[in-house]
């Protein structure tokens, strides 16, 4: 096997926090739920290293556009935003109003922000690339710098939480994905992605993260998110 095509290991854990608990952070913060969540997602990529050159994260946030009988693959866009991640844990208002106005512009996204239908144009022609070519290109998440992915389910049905009938303990949702070689990961700037959402009196963040040239491991992905977690005086149950 050629260095660099062994599978990659991506660390992955969730983290379950108390539905009151988090909504008064996010209030004591001047944010709600979504904006605690990136403000979260962002404090968590600066102890992970992922700040660009100008001192700010780049948060990533996936939104489904998909309407009534509507059958396109990706039904996505993906609004990017720059936020400076200093008092993230304390004040939320930048990344709340840097939300707002990207939500107001998103059909015609401004300057500020990544063209998300630009985004998923070259996504047809995927099977048609040489990888080569996708690595140079840096396709999907990867076309931003150090991006951080953010994807908020949001409340859940209720019936989500009972696949068979009863209630389940826990519930949550995370990123999958095929089995993905390392030199692919880490051609597209690595991986850390977080899925959130709410249901039976709890809040979930799922992670998953590879970093390159850092300790890709699931006892070092849970130190990191449990200092983050103290960041915001959130206690959290991690499995994982």
């Amino acid at each position: 096997m050629i260095d660099g095509d062994e599978p990659a290991v991506v660390p992955t854990l969730t983290v379950y926090v108390d539905e009151a608990e988090w909504d008064a952070c996010a209030k004591s913060a001047g944010g709600n739920s979504f904006t605690l969540f990136a403000g979260f997602a962002g404090r968590l990529g600066v102890r992970m290293g992922r700040v660009c050159a100008d001192g700010t994260v780049t948060l990533m946030l996936p939104i489904s556009e998909r309407t009534e009988d509507d059958t396109r693959g990706n039904a996505l866009v993906f609004p990017t935003v720059s936020v400076d991640p200093t008092h993230l844990a304390s004040n939320l208002e930048e990344v709340r109003l840097k939300f707002k106005q990207t939500f107001a512009d998103l059909p015609e996204a401004t300057s500020r922000f990544l063209p998300p239908h630009e985004l998923l144009a070259p996504l047809p022609l995927t099977s048609m690339t040489p990888k080569w070519v996708a690595r140079k290109a840096g396709m999907g998440l990867g076309s931003a710098a150090f991006p951080i992915g953010c994807s908020n389910v949001g409340k859940m049905d209720p019936a989500v939480n009972r696949p068979d009938g009863s209630e389940a303990d826990y519930f949550s949702g995370r990123l999958v994905e095929p089995v993905i070689s390392r030199r692919t990961v880490e051609g597209v700037r690595d991986q850390l992605f977080l899925v959130s959402g709410r249901g039976g009196g709890r809040v979930f963040i799922s992670v998953n993260a590879y970093i390159a040239g850092r300790t890709n491991s699931q006892d070092a992905l849970r130190e990191d998110t449990v200092r983050t977690l103290a960041e915001f005086d959130l206690t959290g149950e991690i499995h994982g």
